[in-house]
């Protein structure tokens, strides 16, 4: 893998020495062994290698074709290039993935996206013919900017490097977006950045570049995807899904170091764990693990709906798996907001998750001491092996008419949950006209200033995203594809994890968020969903014999992340007061946000008693902080 950045001059000027000086330094601060550069007819191509495969220490990036006058580089690693090698019998066992992605370039073109699958970004210059392509994967599980005014395109995997070098403003709409919500989520506007004039490009899209023209092509359009795979038997299906899932596993697992996950005890992150140990297991090798645990003294119990600490559960799972080496971290001394300071600037983003940011980046800063350069994840699993409400099964099928199936279909699981098909029907009600008829934004609390919601609309952007996004209990057909390919989830989720392993020298793969298992979770009949009547049934079935029963069959209780974040603050409040609420003050952070209700919040937060602040305070503040840190890098550049 590598990062990759660039400019193009389509004047046929000179390349502006100080742009590449600034990108060179700004990517300093980023985890890589080496950087290699080419330039050619008024265009700089550059590469910041990392060493995570075997065959990446003998890449050649940025690639010069003079044959074909093309200028060629890539952040790339192919999870099917021994298929791949067999199109191409002049390449070698051997041949890095940039290489083969150049090759497949060169004979597919604009088909390349039905041949190649993997985690890449690349950018192909045609400087005879004076155009330039930039291509994501399918799902973007890496990030690429681009910058293109004046006829001089700039592009780079990472947003902050070429924020600083372009000199760019901050975005209005976006950072109004950001605030209207304190959900985790930033995106709001497609294609926006926090940057005035600086975009990302989506999964699965090719944008090709000219003298004053930019064109966009979708290469792949899984929303068209259609339930029409279908088995003998749940076994078969079983079966075929084993074959697929370890198949996607077994393609990330290279390296030249230790491989690790993120494991809690949730279905998804010991599905991962458990089909990746039996796999090492055969070749006696060791799998790192790391869960986030609460700190020692707090006292909030498991309770019947919630796991508070994940620590049995993944005991559990290493005593099935003796190769498992567990690492638990309470990360002490930290909170939502004490990184914040440091990863803000070089994410690029003002991070509205502080909270899990903190442990995930002690998580990766530890893997790679125990010199791990993969790891591994199964985050996007809600989305695809563990989806399934029961409200929404039986919803699509009253959709399709299936009125005894669906009849059937809520009895059996009314049965295994002791809910009457009277309160489901209730539930459904409640729902349908929550969210599909009258869409409310009144639970939402928004910090964003209301003349700047009324100017760019963002309420309504939001209703319109509540609509039809999907992720609810009762999604149609449509709601759930665009659940599980909403383009404002995967840039985000390919920026974080494109971030943190250029910040820690690692590779960060999903297997549940794989080409080949979104295809096959949304060609499965919806009725998998709830295998055996249980909701997130299909892999509860699946995954018996592999995942320990304890861990498959908690049907009422899920892991809650980050359970002590008011606790943690709490007992850091103090410390941390002034700086934060300082910081706040920023002078630019006004224009963007509502003062009556920000300034009430800060006078709670600077007064009361640090026992007496809830979840809510905490998280709400964290939100300003991280965009007044934001705020005031952009100011700094």
């Amino acid at each position: 893998m590598s990062a990759i950045w660039g400019m193009i001059d389509f004047k046929n000027a000179d390349v502006n020495d100080s742009y590449t000086s600034h990108m060179n330094a700004a990517y300093q601060n980023y985890t890589f062994d080496r950087l290699d550069t080419a330039s050619v007819d008024h265009a700089f191509f550059a590469c910041c290698h990392q060493h995570l495969t075997p065959e990446a220490y003998h890449e050649v990036l940025p690639f010069h074709d003079t044959v074909r006058n093309i200028l060629f580089t890539a952040d790339c690693i192919l999870d099917n290039r021994t298929e791949l090698l067999t199109h191409f019998p002049e390449l070698c066992k051997q041949t890095p993935d940039a290489r083969i992605l150049y090759e497949c370039y060169i004979k597919w073109g604009q088909k390349l996206g039905d041949f190649v699958l993997g985690a890449f970004t690349f950018a192909a210059y045609h400087y005879k013919e004076s155009y330039v392509t930039l291509w994501t994967d399918h799902m973007c599980h890496r990030s690429l900017y681009y910058s293109f005014h004046d006829n001089i395109l700039y592009f780079s995997t990472l947003l902050s490097p070429l924020a600083a070098a372009t000199n760019a403003p901050v975005c209005e709409k976006w950072i109004t977006g950001c605030l209207a919500t304190t959900s985790a989520d930033m995106m709001v506007y497609k294609d926006l950045s926090p940057y005035e004039g600086i975009f990302q490009v989506n999964a699965a899209h090719t944008l090709t570049f000219s003298a004053n023209k930019l064109s966009s092509h979708e290469y792949w359009t899984p929303l068209n995807l259609r339930p029409n795979l279908h088995f003998a038997s749940i076994e078969e299906a079983r079966q075929h899904f084993l074959t697929l899932f370890t198949d996607c596993i077994r393609s990330v697992l290279r390296s030249t170091g230790n491989t690790g996950c993120t494991l809690s005890s949730g279905l998804d992150s010991s599905s991962v764990a458990c089909l990746t140990a039996s796999l090492f297991r055969e070749k006696n090798q060791d799998l790192y693990s790391y869960t986030s645990v609460p700190l020692p003294g707090f006292s909030e119990n498991n309770s019947r709906l919630h796991i508070t600490d994940e620590t049995p559960g993944v005991q559990t799972i290493c005593r099935h798996y003796k190769n498992i080496r567990p690492t638990f971290l309470p990360c002490e001394n930290k909170d939502a907001f004490t990184e914040l300071e440091r990863l803000v600037p070089l994410l690029g983003y003002p991070m509205k998750s502080g909270h899990n940011l903190t442990w995930l980046d002690e998580i990766y800063r530890t893997a790679a001491r125990d010199n791990c350069k993969l790891m591994l994840k199964g985050q996007f699993g809600n989305s695809t092996i563990s989806y399934g409400p029961a409200l929404t099964v039986i919803y699509q099928k009253l959709c399709d008419m299936k009125l005894f199936a669906a009849y059937r279909i809520m009895t059996d699981f009314g049965k295994n949950y002791h809910v009457p098909r009277k309160k489901i029907l209730g539930f459904m009600a409640k729902e349908f006209y929550q969210k599909m008829l009258t869409p409310s934004l009144k639970e939402v609390t928004s910090l964003s200033s209301p003349a700047l919601l009324k100017k760019h609309n963002t309420m309504g952007a939001l209703k319109k995203t509540l609509r039809s996004s999907g992720g609810g209990q009762m999604d149609s057909r449509k709601q759930r594809l665009s659940f599980l390919f909403s383009p404002y989830s995967l840039t985000q989720l390919g920026m974080f994890d494109t971030s943190m392993g250029l910040l820690h020298g690692l590779l960060i793969r999903d297997p549940t968020k794989d080409k080949r298992i979104v295809e096959f979770c949304a060609s499965l009949p919806v009725e998998y969903c709830l295998c055996d009547s249980y909701e997130r049934g299909m892999i509860r079935s699946f995954m018996k014999g592999i995942v320990p029963d304890e861990i498959l069959f908690d049907i009422y209780r899920r892991g809650l992340q980050s359970a002590d974040y008011a606790y943690r603050s709490q007992l850091l409040w103090k410390k941390q007061k002034d700086t934060i609420l300082t910081c706040i003050r920023n002078s630019e952070l006004p224009r963007y946000t509502n003062r009556e209700l920000v300034n009430t919040l800060l006078d709670r937060m600077y007064s009361t008693p640090e026992k007496e602040l809830t979840q809510q305070d905490f998280i709400k503040t964290n939100v300003l902080y991280s965009c007044s840190l934001f705020l005031n890098h952009i100011n700094d550049l």
